[in-house]
């Protein structure tokens, strides 16, 4: 039968093991994100437009 112990021993290894991959991701630049990739899902010249006229809640301040 399985114990307690053995469960939360098998799961702080899981969780350093985890830790140890998005530490690698992280160092390997796997998260790195600039501005060219936000960009990349928007047409010309629709940058900063909101489809949606209701996405500011009527503040115009908030547009760009």
């Amino acid at each position: 039968m399985i114990t307690i112990g053995f469960l939360l021993t098998l799961s702080f290894i899981g969780s350093l093991a985890a830790l140890g991959i998005l530490i690698w991701a992280i160092a390997n630049r796997q998260f790195s994100i600039n501005q060219q990739d936000a960009e990349s899902i928007f047409e010309k010249g629709e940058v900063g437009q909101p489809d949606d006229s209701t996405a500011f809640h009527g503040d115009k301040s908030q547009q760009q």
